[in-house]
């Protein structure tokens, strides 16, 4: 029989992710599994070649996405969720050895 121990949704805070974290909690209840949402930020600097946005600014301007991102994620579940699914969040930002790590990952899985 299978059993699920995390229920790990990801989020943009679009339509589907929204299904997604329907869809996870159903899960997470059915197999009474912990449910993990997570959210990776835009990184700022890729695209700062194209923005008209001094260096200087971009960890404000980092810190001020991620405060709003991490009040997103929190409103995502009630308090009684929170509890019933022992449910984590978390923002992360995207860095390119993140990028690289999970193209790694799936370089692997595939060419097995």
């Amino acid at each position: 029989m299978l059993t699920l121990k995390t229920v790990l949704v990801p989020t943009d805070f679009s339509e589907a992710s929204e299904s997604a974290l329907r869809y996870g909690k159903a899960m997470a209840e059915a197999f009474g599994a912990s449910l993990h949402v997570v959210h990776v930020m835009e990184d700022l600097l890729a695209h700062a070649w194209a923005a008209e946005v001094y260096v200087s600014s971009m960890p404000q301007l980092r810190d001020e996405i991620e405060k709003e991102s991490r009040q997103r994620l929190d409103a995502l579940l009630i308090g009684a969720e929170r509890q019933q699914f022992r449910v984590e969040t978390r923002c992360w930002p995207a860095t390119r050895s993140s990028r690289s790590s999970v193209t790694r990952r799936r370089t692997a899985s595939t060419s097995s």
